[in-house]
């Protein structure tokens, strides 16, 4: 590779260079080979995350991986970038054409685009661009990063005022890394005052000083950044992961760190990866919409858009959630326009535009989720496991504790003998998690999930899933999946009226009325599609992120109590992703990405709000804040 300077990670001639990106790659964070993160307020144009990306991709000694994030309360259009790059003569950039393609709506929230490099993701180097959309104010305290260099270029004639500088100046400096650079061409000194009153300091000097002439360069002094979610330090050296549990959280973990240049073993107590997504012969995704944006309806907008490259590449079938009373119909109209929600995630559609999309003839409209899928989980963690050779397999391997010494977690089998040895372990293993970690989650749920597989003239041709009181899936050959019911686990058998119930509902979707003879035909076509296992928290969101050391907490019990504030112990390295309840394919590959971040370094790709409403020791805040004994 080329050496790196300064021209050659700026954009074309005639387009202002950036000495931010200059003063990075002399910077020894940028040679330590650990993730690099820069933070941008304003977001025009894409000069300065394509010098970045330029910078990243021709350093010779570069970091592992780079992650851009930009906050801009108005982002230009998809077409107003698309005039910026012509423009700038940048059009021909490598990620330039992924960044128009992926380029997300006007919504407010965080949106996250994987930038493909050239030659290819053999040597595990990857780029991420997050356009947080909102005030920088607002957006700030919802990043969950630490971060390497801040620009805060004003531009021509827009400088802040310390007012300001005065709001945005404390949360930055919390995000800071020790030595973080913060570039502020064209600010008034009165500006650059507010920002050293919180720990940054004027570089006039050393390897990492901008060109003579140039603004002002500032350095934070801090010793450590303030992370806004509750994370260990995880120990990275070796960099391997032991995974507990093949379905899909367990293998979506493993191909995502496997991405990031971990190496991962996978061990299972089951002979295959039947099993997988409750044994069911497809799983599809059930996301969540609300007028108020909730934090499901949240989640659900992170989750598709996450799980996309991780799909197959193949158009999604869609999802069709049929409207099937005139509340309904309503309902469906009012969250679109209220919750603005993008045409790519979810529209509203009339009986004909339904009957078109489906296949099949249908009375009603719906709500149209073109992004949604439904894949056969066995196959897709299959493609998961073999997907790298960083990746190791262990079927009939059953974890029975967890013992940490000397900095790495030791899983051991039911003589005591260790099976793996690695400073992070995740727990996939659903119902088997809180044992292992030695955690009491009170009010999980184990439930137990009925489908049918139908052979029916009447849903012959449907290509898309069709959700409602029941919901209904394509099978090969002509079949179709319905379900799915639910029932206490706990109960020694299962419901034997969940079939009749599934056939009934749906058949209500088709059609205004249903006899008894309908159902009986249906269920003469009819065959078990199997019998599945489902954990289900109390609040219906799934538990993704670093355990809680529950015995550490019930020892400083009354001090963490009088102080809500202050982090709760956490087992250094330990991690979970379970509970995952019907939602197992959609939330599989959100909860891969936020450990991703979170174990390898990084931005997460979730605001703050969201890990800590997914955070595994919420159940320990609860009881903390109502007095409760741990």
């Amino acid at each position: 590779m080329r050496a790196l300077t300064l021209s050659s990670c700026s954009p074309p001639p005639g387009h202002p260079p950036s000495p931010l990106i200059a003063c990075c790659t002399r910077s020894a964070a940028w040679r330590a080979h650990s993730p690099f993160a820069i933070l941008e307020i304003g977001f025009k144009t894409p000069s300065i995350l394509l010098a970045a990306i330029d910078a990243f991709i021709h350093a010779d000694e570069g970091p592992r991986h780079l992650d851009h994030v930009a906050i801009e309360a108005e982002p230009p259009t998809k077409q107003a970038l698309t005039d910026a790059l012509t423009q700038s003569g940048l059009q021909a950039h490598p990620v330039a054409a992924a960044l128009l393609a992926h380029w997300p709506p006007t919504g407010k929230g965080l949106h996250r685009i994987r930038l493909p490099l050239p030659g290819g993701d053999a040597d595990a180097r990857r780029a991420w661009f997050t356009l947080a959309i909102g005030p920088a104010q607002a957006m700030l305290p919802q990043l969950a990063a630490a971060f390497d260099a801040f620009c805060l270029d004003a531009g021509p004639g827009a400088p802040l005022t310390p007012e300001a500088a005065r709001a945005l100046a404390r949360p930055m400096a919390s995000l800071a890394r020790p030595g973080a650079l913060l570039w502020a061409s064209g600010q008034p000194a009165s500006v650059l005052a507010e920002f050293t009153a919180r720990g940054f300091t004027p570089r006039e000097s050393g390897p990492d000083q901008p060109p003579a002439g140039s603004a002002a360069l500032l350095i934070s002094t801090r010793t450590q950044a303030r992370k806004p979610v509750d994370r260990p330090a995880t120990a990275t050296a070796p960099r391997h992961a032991v995974v507990v549990g093949a379905g899909l959280a367990g293998c979506a973990c493993a191909a995502v760190l496997a991405d990031r240049g971990w190496r991962v073993t996978v061990l299972d107590s089951a002979d295959g990866l039947e099993g997988a997504g409750g044994g069911q012969p497809v799983v599809a995704d059930h996301p969540h919409f609300s007028p108020d944006d909730n934090l499901l309806a949240r989640l659900s907008h992170h989750a598709l858009r996450l799980a996309a490259p991780w799909r197959p590449a193949r158009r999604p079938l869609g999802r069709l959630q049929l409207a099937i009373t005139e509340v309904e119909r309503v309902a469906q109209v009012t969250l679109c326009a209220r919750a603005g929600i993008d045409p790519a995630l979810a529209r509203v559609v009339d009986a004909v535009e339904a009957s078109a999309l489906s296949g099949i003839a249908l009375p009603w409209g719906g709500l149209w989720m073109p992004g949604c899928d439904a894949v056969d989980p066995a196959e897709l963690c299959h493609r998961w496991l073999t997907g790298s050779a960083a990746i190791e397999w262990r079927p009939r391997t059953f974890v029975a504790a967890l013992h940490r010494a000397h900095e790495r977690w030791h899983l051991l089998d039911g003589a005591g003998e260790t099976l793996a040895c690695a400073p992070v372990v995740i727990l996939a293993n659903a119902h088997g998690a809180a044992g292992l970690a030695r955690l009491d989650w009170p009010g999980l749920q184990r439930l137990r999930g009925h489908s049918s597989r139908l052979r029916s003239v009447d849903l012959h041709e449907l290509r898309c899933i069709l959700g409602g009181p029941a919901y209904a899936c394509p099978l090969p050959g002509g079949q179709t999946l319905v379900g799915s019911g639910f029932d206490d686990g706990g109960a020694p058998d299962p419901e034997v009226n969940a079939v009749d119930r599934n056939l009934r509902r749906l058949k209500s979707m088709l059609r205004h009325a249903a006899t008894d003879a309908d159902i009986s035909d249906w269920i003469a076509a009819s065959s078990s599609g199997g019998i599945g296992w489902r954990l289900s928290t109390p609040d219906r969101l799934p538990i993704i992120g670093a355990l809680p050391d529950e015995a550490q907490v019930r020892a400083h019990q009354q001090r963490l109590s009088a102080n809500d504030r202050l982090p709760l112990p956490r087992q250094p390295g330990l991690y979970g992703h379970c509970a995952l309840g019907a939602r197992g394919l959609l939330w599989s590959t959100l909860g891969a990405e936020v450990l991703g971040a979170a174990i390898d370094g990084g931005a997460s790709p979730l605001p703050a709000d969201l890990l800590r409403a997914i955070d595994p020791s919420r159940f320990l805040r609860q009881r903390l804040r109502r007095g409760q004994p741990i």
